[in-house]
C-alpha cells in the first residue's frame, strides 16, 4: 500500500503508521517522522488493532457538531417553571435535559437576568414537589421506537425498527391534550431537543459500528442481495416485533427493495414500511438523522436496542466471518402478525423526516419525496486542481445578478460551482444548491425541490412560499409563487446565492417562465448561478446590457496545455511533457477526457511511453454514446458521422458531403444549434470570413468508428467529394489528404508538385512539410519535382544524412534528366556545400552555376540567386554578388530575394568600412522580415546577426546581447554557419566585457558543440582561437598552450585541402600564434608572424588590428620610430573603416600604448580626436572590468548593474515582467534578459529566490538609482 503508485496519500500514510508501529516504534517517535500529531498516530493504530486493514481503508463518519444551547427550549422550560408547571429545574438537571454543561445554562440565565424559581417564590406561590399535580402536567408518552433487526450483505443493507402504530399515537395525543396541566411544545414546532451526552455517544457509536461493518464485510452473492433474501429477513423481524407495533425498514435502494416481487410481498404486509437510500453512505446518514430527529420530536423517544446491536456487531467483527450479517433482537411478547389487505407504500426517500418512524399519512403520500443529496453539492465529485484564474473571475462576479456556466458534458461545470461555493462561504454568503435531473421537468416537483434547497438556508422564506404552492400551475399561480418567494427573500440581511446545477434538463415553459420572473424580480440580496450543457432558454439581454450577467463557457472551462500537464502529473505522479502535450491535443483540454486517459494509464502498466499503453477509444465511445449521441436526431448523427472524415468543415462542404448542395441554410442552422447545445462541436471564423466547425478529436474518433459499416466504396466516395470541394476552394492541404484517402495518389502528387515551389519561395516550410508527409515515399522518389522539393526540405531542416541519400538517388538517374533538372541538382549540391561551410566544393561548381539554362523556372532562379550571392560574398566578390541578386529579383519578382540582396550589400559595406550604413540597412531588413511572419524567420535571424556584429564593433555590447540572445536558438537552426559564428562570437565577447565570464565561456562551448555536431572545422578553429585569448587573459598558460596545439593541429589537417577553407583555418591558427607570442613577450616571433599575415591581407578589416599588434611588438623591442609608424597606419585605417571594438580588443594587452604613441597623432586633429575617444572608451572598459572583478569578491549582489538592481527591486514588490517593463519603459524581452542575468549572478533559480536574496541584503547596497526612461 505504501508503494502502490495509485494509492491515495492518506492511505499510504496510515500504512506507514502501522509498519512503523510493527517495527517497535513509539507514537512519539512515529509522529515527527511522518509530520503528524501523536493523537493521529494513536487513533490509526487503535483503528487497525480493532478492525485490521478495513479500519484504515475508510474514514468513519465525523462526530456530532459542537453542542450549542437551544435557547428557545431553555427559555420555554424556564418559563414553564415560572408559571408553576415545572418539576423545579435546577441548573444541573436543566443542563442534563438540554445536553450541555451547567455553566452554559448559568451563562444564558445571567444574560437574561433570570433564575429558576425566583418568579414563583416572589409571587408567594410555593414550588411544587414531585408527584401529585406536577405529575399530572405531563402527558403519557407513546412507546419509543426499537431497533429490532439488522441485515448487512454488501451492497444490501437494512435496519428494521419497531414503531408505534399511527392510530395508537393519535389516541395517546388526545389523552395528553385532555390531561395536560400546562402547555407543551406543539407537534412540528421548531423547539428541537439536543441529545443528552450519553445518548449522543450511543448514536455516534451506532453509526460508527455500522460504518465499520459496512467496510469489513465482503461483497455478497446475488442470492443474498435479492428480494427473496430481504423478504425472508423482514418476515423474521416481523415475527420478533411486539404486538400492535409497525415495522420501519431503512434500506439501500439496490438491496432488492425496488423489485416487483418484493413490492407485491409488501402489499400483502401493510404493517411494514420501507424507506430507501441510494447507497451505503446515504443509508448511514439516514440512520443517523433518524436517531437524532426521533429524540428531537419528543423526550424519551430515543430508540432502544442500540447496546444489544453494538455488542452483536463487535462480536461479528472479531469473529471475522465472511458470511452476511443478520441480527434479530429478542423482544418479550413478540408474535407473528398476520397479513392484512391494506397495501404498504415503498417510499423512495433517502432521508426520513423528523417523524420518519411513523407510517406515512395520506398527505405525505401526495407530496414529492425530497432526496437530501439533491439539495447538497455532490460528495463524490472529484475535486479539480486549483484554477486560480477561473476562480478569480468567479469571485469578481459574485455580486452579479446572474452567473451562467455553459459547457459540454464532463467539462467541470459542477466542480467549478463547488469551488466557487467553497470560496464565497467564508465571505458571509449563504449558498443554496440544487442538482436537477430529467425527472424534475415538472412544475410541482421542481418547486418542491427549489423550496427544499432554500429551506436549507432560510426555512422561513421557504415556508412562506410553500403556502402558495398547489396543484394549480397556471401562469398566474406560478407568478404569485415567485412574488411570494421574492418578497420573503427581500427581507434577508445576508447575501444568498442560489446555485442550480444541470439546468439543461428543464424544458417545461412554466418552469423556465418562473426562473425568468425570478431573474427579473430578484431582490438585491439574491444572486442566481446556473450551469447547463446547452444554451439557456432565458432572456438575458437586459442583464447583459446592465452589466449584471457573468458568462463562462468552454473557453474558460477548457484546460490550457500547462493545466493539462499539471492535472496529469497529479493523477499519474509523473508524465513526460511531450506525452502531456499529446494528450492535451487529443482531448482539446477536456477535463473528462484527461481523466479517462489518466484512469486508463493508471490501470495499464508497461510500454515504452504512457501513450503506448492507451488502448483505443472504447471508454470514450461509451461516454459519447451516453452523453452526446443519444441527444442527436438521426439526421444530425448521420451528418456528423459523414463529415467526421474532415478535420474541419463548413456548411457548404457539409451540404456537399450529405448530398444536399442546395440546403446550406438549414444545415448552417443545425450546426449552429449543436454549438449552442455544447455537443462537442465548436465554431471558428476563418480568414475567408467563413464559419468553420470542428468536432472534438475524441468524438471524431468515435464517429469514425461508424464509417466502416458503410463499406470501403462509401468511404472513398465521401473522401472524393471532400477532395473535389477543397480543391475548388483552394484548400490544398485538405484536398491532398482526401485525395490520398480516396485512392487518387497521382492527383494528390500533382497538386503538391504544383504548389511546392511557391511554398518554398515564400518560406512556408511547415505547410509544405505537412503536404509531403501525406504522400507515399515511393511516389515522391518517382517524381523528380517532388524529389527535389523533398531534398530542399532536408537541406533547410539540416537533415544532412537524408539529404545525401536523396542527392545520390537523383544522381543515379542523371542520364534521364534534362539540362534544367541537372542544373537543379547542381544547385542542391552547391547549397549543401555552403551549409557544410565547404566553400571549396561550392567554388568548384561556380562555372556551372553561372551558366544557367534558358528554360530555368522561377524557383530555380530564386535558388540560384541565394546560392551564388553567398558564395561570391564569401570570396569577396561583392559587386558580382549584388548583380546576381538583382538579376534573380527581376526574373522572379520575389521580395525575399531583394531583402537577401540588401543583406549581402550590407556585408560588403561593413567589410569596406561603412559600418553605420551597413547597420542601418540590416535593421530595416530585420524589422520588415519580422513583420512578415514565420516565412521570413531565416532572413530576420540573418539580419539580426549582422546587426549585432555592427553594434558590437561600435562598442554597443549590451545592445548586441539584447538583440541576439532571444534569437540565438532560431538563428542556429536556420542560418548559415558564418552567421552562427558571428553571433556566438559577439555574445561571448559582449558578456566578457560586462564581466560575465561564465556566460561568455558558455557561448564558446555552444559554438564548439555546433561546429563538432556538423563537422565545421573552420568554426571550431575560430572558437579555439577565442578560447585561447580567454585563457591568456586569465594567465592560464598551460591551458592556452593546449588550445594552441589543437588549433595548429586542425590547420595541419587541412593543409593543401583547398584554397578557401585551408587558408581560413591557417589564418586563424596564425592569429592564435600571434596572441601567444605577444603574451609571452616573444616580440620577434610576433613581428615575423604578423608581417606574414599582413602580406596577404593588407586591406582586410582585420589588418588594422594586426598593424596595432605590430606596433606593440616593435615597442616591446624598443623600435620606437617603427612602432609610431605602425601605430599611425593602424589608427588611420581604423578611422577610415569606422572600427572601434577591433582596436580596443588589441589595446587591452597594452593599455598605455595610446598614451605613449597617441601624441604623434596631435598634428592631425581628426586622428587626435579619434585617439581621444578610443582612450576614453578603453578607460571605461578597464574600470568596468575591474569593478566586475571586485564585485565577485564583494558578493553576488555587488555584481549587478544599475539596471539590474532596478529590475530586482521592482521584482521584490511582486511586479510582473510586463509591469516592470511599463515602469522602466523597456520591452518585456529586455526585462526577461536582465532577469536571466540577475538569476545567474545571484545563483538562484527564479523570482522567489532572487527576492529572498534581496531581502537578506542590507538596504544601502541594493537600493536602485531611479533614472528617467
Amino acid at each position: 500500500m505504501t508503494r502502490a503508485p495509485d494509492a491515495p496519500a492518506r492511505l499510504a500514510q496510515r500504512a506507514r503508521i502501522v509498519l512503523l508501529a510493527a517495527s517497535g516504534e513509539q507514537n512519539k517517535a512515529i509522529a515527527p517522522q511522518l509530520g503528524i500529531s501523536r493523537a493521529q498516530v494513536a487513533r490509526w493504530r487503535e483503528r487497525y488493532a480493532m478492525s485490521g486493514v478495513s479500519g484504515i481503508l475508510r474514514d468513519l463518519p465525523r462526530g456530532a457538531p459542537p453542542v450549542r444551547v437551544d435557547v428557545e427550549r431553555l427559555a420555554m422550560l424556564t418559563g414553564c417553571e415560572m408559571t408553576g408547571v415545572s418539576r423545579g429545574w435546577s441548573t444541573r438537571s436543566l443542563a442534563a435535559e438540554l445536553g450541555v454543561s451547567a455553566m452554559s445554562v448559568s451563562r444564558h440565565w445571567r444574560a437574561a437576568g433570570a433564575r429558576p424559581g425566583a418568579s414563583s417564590q416572589a409571587g408567594g406561590m410555593p414550588m411544587q414537589e414531585s408527584g401529585g399535580a406536577a405529575e399530572a402536567s405531563f402527558a403519557p408518552e407513546a412507546p419509543s421506537p426499537e431497533i429490532i433487526a439488522l441485515y448487512a450483505a454488501p451492497p444490501a443493507y437494512a435496519l428494521v425498527l419497531s414503531v408505534a402504530d399511527t392510530a395508537d399515537q393519535a389516541d395517546q395525543a388526545d389523552q395528553a391534550d385532555n390531561d395536560a396541566a400546562g402547555p407543551l411544545p406543539p407537534h412540528g414546532s421548531n423547539h428541537m431537543r439536543t441529545l443528552p451526552a450519553h445518548r449522543r455517544s450511543l448514536a455516534v457509536s451506532l453509526v460508527t459500528a455500522l460504518a465499520m461493518l459496512e467496510g469489513g464485510l465482503p461483497g455478497a452473492p446475488a442470492s443474498d442481495t435479492g428480494h427473496e433474501a430481504l423478504a425472508s429477513f423482514l418476515q423474521k423481524a416481523q415475527a420478533a416485533a411486539a404486538p400492535g407495533r409497525r415495522l420501519l425498514a431503512l434500506a439501500v435502494s439496490h438491496a432488492g427493495a425496488c423489485d416487483a416481487p418484493l413490492q407485491h410481498w409488501l402489499r400483502a404486509h401493510p404493517r411494514i414500511t420501507v424507506q430507501l437510500a441510494h447507497g451505503p453512505a446515504s443509508w448511514l446518514r439516514m440512520v443517523h438523522r433518524f436517531v437524532r430527529d426521533t429524540q428531537a420530536e419528543r423526550a424519551g423517544a430515543f430508540p432502544a436496542g442500540i447496546p444489544e446491536l453494538l455488542a452483536a456487531v463487535e462480536a461479528a467483527m472479531r469473529a471475522g466471518t465472511d458470511a452476511p450479517f443478520q441480527w434479530v433482537r429478542t423482544t418479550t411478547g413478540a408474535r407473528h402478525v398476520p397479513p392484512a389487505a391494506e397495501p404498504a407504500r415503498i417510499q423512495p426517500a433517502t432521508v426520513p423526516s423528523p417523524a420518519g418512524w411513523q407510517a406515512p399519512t395520506a398527505e405525505a403520500r401526495e407530496r414529492t419525496p425530497i432526496a437530501g443529496d439533491r439539495v447538497l453539492p455532490p460528495r463524490g465529485t472529484r475535486q479539480l486542481m486549483p484554477r486560480d484564474t477561473l476562480l478569480k473571475r468567479l469571485m469578481e462576479a459574485r455580486r452579479q445578478r446572474c452567473v451562467v456556466i455553459q459547457g459540454q458534458a464532463g467539462s467541470g461545470k459542477t466542480s467549478t460551482l463547488m469551488a466557487w461555493r467553497k470560496a464565497i462561504l467564508p465571505l458571509g454568503y449563504d449558498v443554496c444548491w440544487l442538482t436537477l435531473t430529467a425527472e424534475d421537468d415538472e412544475p410541482v416537483r421542481f418547486f418542491d425541490y427549489l423550496l427544499a434547497s432554500i429551506a436549507e438556508v432560510d426555512p422561513a422564506a421557504a415556508s412562506e412560499a410553500a403556502r402558495v404552492v398547489g396543484a394549480d400551475s397556471s401562469d398566474t399561480a406560478v407568478e404569485l409563487w415567485v412574488i411570494t418567494l421574492v418578497r420573503a427573500l427581500a427581507r434577508r440581511q445576508r447575501e444568498l446565492v442560489l446555485m442550480i446545477d444541470d439546468l439543461h434538463h428543464i424544458t417545461d415553459m412554466r418552469i423556465l417562465q418562473a426562473l425568468q420572473w425570478l431573474l427579473d424580480y430578484a431582490p438585491a440580496p439574491l444572486h442566481l448561478a446556473f450551469s447547463s450543457r446547452s444554451a439557456l432558454e432565458l432572456s438575458m439581454e437586459r442583464l447583459r446590457l446592465q452589466g449584471a450577467l457573468a458568462e463562462f463557457d468552454m473557453r474558460d472551462l477548457r484546460f490550457t496545455p500547462d493545466e493539462s500537464e499539471r492535472f496529469l502529473r497529479e493523477q499519474l505522479g509523473s508524465i513526460g511533457s511531450n506525452d502531456a502535450a499529446t494528450l492535451h491535443a487529443l482531448t482539446d483540454g477536456w477535463v473528462a477526457g484527461l481523466q479517462l486517459f489518466a484512469i486508463e494509464l493508471r490501470t495499464r502498466q508497461g510500454g515504452r511511453s504512457p501513450l503506448a499503453r492507451v488502448g483505443g477509444t472504447g471508454a470514450f465511445s461509451g461516454y459519447f454514446e451516453r452523453e452526446v449521441l443519444v441527444h442527436l436526431a438521426p439526421a444530425n448523427l448521420d451528418m456528423l458521422a459523414s463529415v467526421a472524415i474532415c478535420q474541419r468543415f463548413c456548411a457548404p462542404l457539409c451540404a456537399e458531403i450529405v448530398g444536399r448542395p442546395t440546403a446550406i441554410a438549414p444545415i448552417q442552422s443545425r450546426l449552429g444549434q449543436m454549438v449552442l447545445d455544447h455537443l462537442f462541436v465548436t465554431a471558428e471564423c476563418g480568414a475567408d470570413h467563413v464559419t468553420w466547425y470542428r468536432v472534438h478529436p475524441l468524438l471524431r474518433e468515435a464517429l469514425l468508428e461508424r464509417l466502416p459499416a458503410r463499406g470501403e466504396a462509401g468511404q472513398r466516395a465521401l473522401h472524393q467529394t471532400a477532395w473535389r470541394w477543397f480543391e475548388r476552394h483552394g484548400h490544398i492541404e485538405e484536398a491532398v489528404f482526401h485525395a490520398v484517402k480516396a485512392g487518387q495518389v497521382d492527383a494528390a502528387a500533382s497538386m503538391v508538385e504544383g504548389c511546392a515551389q511557391a511554398l518554398l519561395t515564400r518560406g512556408q516550410l511547415r505547410q509544405l512539410a505537412a503536404l509531403m508527409r501525406l504522400l507515399p515515399v515511393e511516389l515522391v522518389q518517382r517524381r523528380f519535382g517532388l524529389h527535389v522539393v523533398n531534398a530542399y526540405m532536408q537541406l533547410y531542416s539540416r537533415d544532412f544524412d537524408q539529404l545525401q541519400r536523396s542527392l545520390d538517388q537523383i544522381e543515379s538517374r542523371s542520364e534521364q534528366l534534362d539540362a534544367s533538372e541537372r542544373y537543379a541538382l547542381c544547385l542542391l549540391r552547391a547549397g549543401f556545400a555552403l551549409q557544410l561551410d565547404n566553400t571549396d566544393a561550392a567554388a568548384a561548381m561556380l562555372p556551372r552555376l553561372l551558366d544557367a539554362p534558358a528554360d530555368l523556372d522561377d524557383f530555380a532562379w530564386h535558388a540560384r540567386g541565394n546560392v551564388l550571392s553567398w558564395l561570391l560574398t564569401a570570396r569577396g566578390e561583392y559587386d558580382l554578388a549584388r548583380r546576381v541578386l538583382e538579376e534573380a529579383e527581376l526574373r522572379t519578382g520575389a521580395h525575399r530575394s531583394g531583402q537577401l540582396g540588401r543583406c549581402i550589400h550590407a556585408i560588403s559595406l561593413a567589410r569596406e568600412g561603412r559600418i553605420k550604413q551597413a547597420g542601418k540597412i540590416v535593421r530595416e531588413v530585420m524589422e520588415e522580415a519580422e513583420r512578415r511572419g514565420a516565412a521570413y524567420q531565416g532572413l530576420a535571424c540573418m539580419a539580426a546577426g549582422l546587426l549585432a556584429d555592427t553594434l558590437h564593433e561600435s562598442n554597443e555590447a549590451e545592445a548586441a546581447c539584447q538583440l541576439l540572445e532571444p534569437r540565438i536558438d532560431m538563428l542556429e537552426r536556420v542560418s548559415l554557419p558564418e552567421i552562427v559564428l558571428r553571433a556566438c562570437r559577439v555574445l561571448s565577447n559582449s558578456h566578457w566585457l560586462a564581466g560575465r565570464q561564465a556566460q561568455a565561456l558558455a557561448y564558446l562551448d555552444r559554438l564548439e558543440n555546433y561546429a563538432v555536431r556538423y563537422g565545421l572545422d573552420r568554426l571550431l578553429a575560430e572558437a579555439l582561437v577565442l578560447r585561447l585569448r580567454r585563457h591568456l587573459q586569465q594567465d592560464e598558460m598551460e591551458r592556452a598552450s593546449v588550445v594552441l596545439e589543437c588549433v595548429q593541429g586542425v590547420a595541419e589537417r587541412y593543409a593543401g585541402a583547398g584554397p578557401e577553407r585551408s587558408g581560413q583555418i591557417a589564418l586563424a591558427a596564425a592569429r592564435g600564434g600571434v596572441e601567444m607570442a605577444l603574451h609571452t613577450k616573444d616580440y620577434a616571433n610576433a613581428i615575423e608572424r604578423i608581417q606574414l599575415l599582413l602580406a596577404g591581407s593588407e586591406q582586410a578589416p582585420g589588418a588594422a588590428g594586426l598593424r596595432l599588434q605590430l606596433a606593440i611588438a616593435r615597442l616591446g623591442l624598443g623600435e620606437q620610430q617603427a612602432a609610431r609608424q605602425d601605430f599611425l597606419r593602424a589608427i588611420r585605417q581604423g578611422h577610415r573603416l569606422e572600427l572601434t571594438r577591433t582596436l580596443l580588443d588589441v589595446l587591452e594587452s597594452a593599455p598605455d600604448l595610446l598614451i605613449r604613441l597617441g601624441r604623434d597623432a596631435a598634428p592631425d586633429p581628426v586622428l587626435a580626436f579619434y585617439v581621444e575617444r578610443l582612450h576614453k572608451m578603453s578607460s571605461v572598459a578597464t574600470a568596468r572590468q575591474g569593478q566586475a572583478r571586485g564585485s565577485e569578491d564583494a558578493g553576488p549582489m555587488a555584481a549587478l548593474s544599475e539596471r539590474e538592481r532596478e529590475i530586482l527591486h521592482l521584482l521584490a514588490q511582486a511586479m510582473s515582467n510586463k509591469k516592470i517593463a511599463r515602469v522602466l519603459n523597456l520591452s518585456t524581452e529586455t526585462v526577461k534578459w536582465h532577469l536571466k542575468n540577475v538569476y545567474a549572478k545571484l545563483g538562484v533559480g527564479g523570482r522567489g529566490g532572487a527576492a529572498a536574496r534581496l531581502r537578506d541584503l542590507s538596504g544601502d547596497s541594493i537600493q536602485p538609482t531611479l533614472r528617467a526612461a
